[in-house]
């Protein structure tokens, strides 16, 4: 729902705005949500107990994510 506001007021389809969204989480459900909507997503490692293994790609700080963007980005 929030979602498909958003890419409506920058007139965007909800897909095209997938394409540029990149959903950055430190739980299952927040990778599943970046998911659900087809965005890129990155799992930020503050818990080994948490469920990451669905994520695009995972980083243990923000300067490795900074550093793994760029790559994932012109996918």
């Amino acid at each position: 729902g929030l979602f498909r506001v958003i890419a409506q007021k920058f007139n965007k389809t909800p897909e095209d705005l997938a394409r540029q969204t990149l959903v950055i989480g430190d739980g299952k459900g927040d990778i599943e949500a970046g998911k659900a909507i087809g965005a890129i997503t990155g799992g930020f490692r503050r818990s080994v107990n948490s469920d990451l293994s669905q994520a695009d790609f995972l980083f243990n700080d923000f300067s490795e994510l900074l550093e793994k963007l760029p790559e994932k980005m012109a996918n």
